[in-house]
């Protein structure tokens, strides 16, 4: 047997064979490489995944709270108003008939003119009652138009508008 039949029937196959081991061994390291790769591309993103779902928490527990701060305040606005704007209006009423309290004292009854002034003072009195029946009905439609959400002006000139 000579010398090239030896190699090419011994050494050829194994140096084939060697080859081929080693492009598979090239290969096994390239995959193992590919997968950490990718393991380590998919950990931030389950990361990110996790972090966007707290964020999305977050911002519906802050949606849920600010609700609730308005509607809290809506109610303590619709209990506490009304009560307020009663006590402003008899207030007024009251300073306004105490006035005229002290105005009817000071008329003489006896005179002439002190019965005209009594009589006007009367009808003014009468007026003032009207008068302040008539803003309370104002006041309520304007505290049922901020609680609605509209405003509407004073002297109802206005159209009403949408409150920011």
């Amino acid at each position: 047997m000579s010398l090239l039949d030896f190699l090419s029937e011994r050494i050829v196959p194994l140096v084939k064979y060697l080859d081929r081991k080693m492009m598979e061994q090239e290969c096994k390291d390239l995959r193992n490489e590919v997968g950490a790769a990718q393991k380590a591309k998919e950990v931030p993103l389950d990361g990110l995944e996790k972090s966007r779902g707290i964020i999305d928490g977050d911002r519906g527990y802050h949606v849920r709270l600010e609700l609730e701060t308005v509607a809290g305040l809506r109610a303590s606005v619709e209990h506490c108003l009304p009560g307020y704007v009663d006590y402003e209006i008899q207030t007024t009423k009251r300073m306004k008939l105490d006035l005229l309290e002290c105005r009817l004292r000071a008329l003489k009854p006896n005179e002439i003119v002190g019965r005209r002034q009594l009589v006007v003072c009367l009808g003014t009195v009468q007026e003032l009652l009207l008068s302040v029946e008539d803003r309370v009905y104002e006041v309520e439609l304007a505290i049922l138009g901020v609680l609605s959400g509209a405003w509407c002006s004073s002297d109802f000139k206005q159209t009403c508008r949408m409150g920011a």
